[in-house]
């Protein structure tokens, strides 16, 4: 049964990395700079390292499990600040 749901998840992050690579690309010239990507790209090299690790190990530790959740929830809060919800940690 989880690893329907884990395919499920699978397809969506595709499907995402598919329209984020279609998405139209300007000129590299927002008034927001580089910064929030960057901090959105070096949330996911953590996540993608952590899970490797547990690839290699056979499985997500809980402090596995702490890193995606925190890595995920400062890809969140750069979200937001972006859309001028919150400030970004």
């Amino acid at each position: 049964m989880e690893y329907e749901h884990v395919q499920q998840i699978v397809a969506e992050l595709r499907r995402l990395a598919d329209l984020l690579a279609r998405w139209p690309q300007g000129p590299g010239t927002a008034p927001r700079g580089a910064d929030p990507a960057k901090s959105i790209v070096s949330s996911l090299k953590t996540i993608n390292s952590t899970l490797e690790k547990a690839s290699a190990q056979g499985r997500l530790t809980p402090e596995g499990y702490d890193t995606i959740g925190r890595e995920f929830e400062k890809i969140g809060a750069t979200l937001r600040a972006l859309g001028g919800g919150s400030k970004a940690r």
